[in-house]
């Protein structure tokens, strides 16, 4: 079985990924924004290193879509986001602030950094919040990054046909990581898990 961990400024470090990747963690998601001000403070060692390891990374911004426009905050992400290399996934958090607006609110940002970057982003949130928040069939063209600690994962997740990485923890313990994280195990192989990023240089 092979895990994606991902980083926030709550995991500082410091880190050894050589030995988190012998551990079977194929991939690191870090955190690189949130909102239209935050920028985490330690996310070029996470991206870094990470990468430096033989790892498949990637980076996702955390929404605060009950406070700020979809357009500001793609705009934020955009501007602080690193370079993007062969295979780098990208993925937006959407977790607080549940209306009925959410669903046109992540659609839009997903669209519009799709146009950006070149390739699709993956949607993070929890179960309850995309059976409430996310009914827009128009988001299931987008991998679904499920959280649900439950004891196995959903083979589905109306109106997304396939769950693409399911984070089953956030109490996870992972050689050469500090602290607990939260970890995800991949609904796919190692090859598949590549094909969530970015396909051609």
């Amino acid at each position: 079985m092979l895990y994606v961990v991902d980083l926030s400024s709550n995991n500082p470090g410091p880190y050894d990924f050589i030995k988190a990747r012998k551990a079977g963690v194929a991939g690191c998601i870090c955190k690189v924004t949130e909102g239209v001000g935050y920028r985490n403070p330690v996310f070029e060692t996470q991206w870094d290193d990470s990468k430096a390891a033989g790892m498949v990374h990637g980076c996702y911004h955390y929404a605060e879509s009950g406070i700020n426009t979809a357009i500001q905050e793609v705009a934020w992400f955009l501007k602080n986001r690193p370079p993007l290399y062969l295979n780098d996934m990208i993925a937006l958090d959407m977790e607080t602030a549940g209306n009925r607006f959410s669903a046109e609110w992540a659609y839009k940002w997903l669209q519009m950094v799709e146009s950006a970057i070149g390739y699709k982003p993956m949607i993070y949130s929890y179960l309850y919040y995309v059976q409430t928040y996310l009914q827009d069939k128009r988001l299931a063209q987008y991998p679904l990054w499920l959280a649900d600690y439950g004891k196995t994962l959903p083979s589905s997740v109306p109106p997304w046909n396939s769950v693409a990485l399911w984070q089953y923890t956030e109490n996870a313990h992972v050689n050469g990581l500090p602290y607990s994280v939260d970890e995800s195990e991949l609904a796919r192989n190692l090859d598949g898990l590549k094909k969530l990023g970015k396909l051609h240089v």
